[in-house]
Order: C-alpha cells, then sequence, then structure tokens
C-alpha cells in the first residue's frame, strides 16, 4: 500500500479481523485484566 507504513497496515489488519474495533494505547494494553474462566465440572477424589 502507497503511503501506509507496515505497522499501520497491521494495525488496519487486526482491526479487519476482528480481534479489536480500535488501536489500543499503552496504558489500555497494561491495565487490561484477562477475564478468568471457571471450569464448571468438578472431578470426584475417589
Amino acid at each position: 500500500m502507497l503511503g501506509i507504513s507496515s505497522s499501520e497496515t497491521e494495525k488496519h489488519l487486526k482491526m479487519a479481523e476482528g480481534l479489536t474495533d480500535h488501536v489500543w494505547s499503552l496504558e489500555e494494553m497494561f491495565t487490561f485484566r484477562v477475564p478468568v474462566l471457571v471450569n464448571d465440572v468438578h472431578e470426584e477424589k475417589i
């Protein structure tokens, strides 16, 4: 693409892939908390 750097292209590709809806700021990246998935299946110990 003419006039667009590779880093700008990568940002647009991630948005097009549906991985994000905006370019994240450094604050957003470092303060984002990944949700913990809880396993509802309990195994019985014999």
